[in-house]
């Protein structure tokens, strides 16, 4: 990881800008106006409601960033961007409330890098880390042959974050919503694949996408660094299957995806002596989307379930801890012009209840050990132009942890987490 310390403007404009020359050197980068300009092309071609990507959008991904319109560019494929944000909880628990501004600063290094070879990352600056460090990264080797008959796009992609190389947005990485708050309470099983999988690995994969048909990918990932829940032992391997379909202005796909592994908890970690020396987890789902894609309206739908089970090796106070967890997540959107946007989410999280992963805690824990949650997420976008964005979210729990009044123990209601989240986001 990046870890530049910055203590003024001029030491945060120079990291980032260093942040960037870094990652592009080695080959890395993300989805920005830098791939408009490269490509010749309105952001909108590649996306509906950003990050959703249309089917030509997929296609530039698969095929490895490199696409573009033939033309010898002045400048490199950098691209910027700046959130400013403001959060209201409807109970504030230890959350820093109020305005973000900003809440984040980011740099992309998003384009062609070689003939084959292109790559997508983002650096950024936040409020809450107050350093520099690398956020997203993909690189990517593409290329494509003829195989019965039909064309096949095959590559490597070296990224990350599992389901971060994806091109549907019905995966964890890229799945409503596409804006989260920072800063406001989230149950505590999340909502995303098992924790030792977040941003501080690498993975390494090969992938192969058939006649616009049908995709599927090979990933091995290790750790970069210790994980939220301890450090990868070996090799995590991600596997993904999807096939897809279109018919005039309306596209489908549906797929399976899955990571299984081994982390070492942290010696220093309160819960190590609990739990033991290692978890083992798999993590396996399933997913779908549709798109219908016209002029002036756009619809979409998405939806997954990720069934994960859990086990806690050689405890050195009690008997080994295993778990299971279900996480169901779906929402739709509605585009008019690409310009005004409304979207709505459901999700629901279900599980074992176990008093050592969930503890009690005020806000954040649990009073019944469970981790069962539920709730619904509206959001309404405003693009002005299609390089900012502005959006009003609401996030709404019937459910928290358990239970919907006093899921804590100590006295708070699932809907005292309700948050309005306001964000205006500009890319240049």
């Amino acid at each position: 990881m990046l870890a530049v310390k910055t203590n003024d403007k001029k030491s945060l404009v120079m990291g980032l800008l260093l942040g960037v020359f870094v990652t592009g050197i080695s080959g890395t980068a993300q989805a920005v106006p830098s791939f408009a300009r490269q490509m010749g092309m309105e952001c909108s071609a590649c996306h509906t409601i950003f990050p959703q990507l249309t089917p030509f959008g997929r296609e530039f991904k698969l095929g490895g960033y490199v696409m573009s319109d033939g033309q010898k560019k002045k400048f490199p494929p950098l691209s910027a961007g700046a959130q400013f944000t403001y959060t209201s909880v409807e109970k504030k628990g230890d959350e820093a409330e109020g305005w973000r501004v900003p809440q984040a600063l980011s740099v992309y290094y998003g384009g062609k890098i070689a003939s084959k070879v292109g790559t997508l990352t983002q650096v950024s600056y936040t409020k809450e880390r107050e350093q520099v460090f690398l956020d997203m990264a993909d690189i990517r080797y593409a290329d494509q042959a003829i195989i019965g008959g039909a064309p096949l796009t095959y590559g490597l992609t070296l990224n990350n974050m599992p389901t971060f190389q994806d091109a549907w947005n019905s995966t964890p990485a890229y799945m409503f919503p596409y804006e989260p708050q920072a800063i406001a309470p989230t149950p505590a099983a999340g909502t995303g694949l098992s924790d030792p999988l977040s941003m501080r690995v690498a993975g390494l994969g090969a992938y192969a996408y058939w006649n616009n048909l049908v995709y599927a990918e090979l990933t091995g990932y290790r750790s970069r660094e210790g994980g939220a829940m301890g450090k990868i032992q070996g090799i995590a391997p991600y596997w993904r299957l999807a096939v897809q379909g279109q018919k005039d202005i309306n596209s489908f796909a549906a797929g399976v995806y899955g990571i299984s592994g081994k982390a070492r908890l942290d010696a220093s970690d309160p819960m190590f002596m609990m739990l033991g020396e290692t978890q083992r987890y798999r993590d396996i789902g399933l997913d779908a989307q549709y798109q219908s894609i016209g002029d002036p309206h756009i619809f979409s739908a998405y939806a997954t379930w990720i069934k994960r089970s859990v086990k806690y090796d050689e405890a050195a106070m009690m008997t080994p801890v295993a778990t299971k967890l279900d996480i169901f997540r779906v929402n739709g959107s509605y585009s008019f012009q690409r310009k005004y946007a409304a979207m709505l989410g459901y999700f629901v999280i279900s599980g074992d209840a176990d008093p050592l992963l969930y503890p009690m805690e005020a806000v954040a824990g649990s009073g019944t050990g469970s981790p069962n949650s539920n709730g619904y997420i509206a959001e309404v976008n405003y693009l002005p132009r299609q390089d900012i964005k502005l959006a009003l979210q609401y996030t709404a729990y019937n459910k928290f942890n358990g239970a919907s009044k006093d899921y804590d123990g100590f006295g708070r209601s699932a809907s005292d987490n309700n948050t309005a989240y306001l964000l205006a986001n500009f890319m240049f």
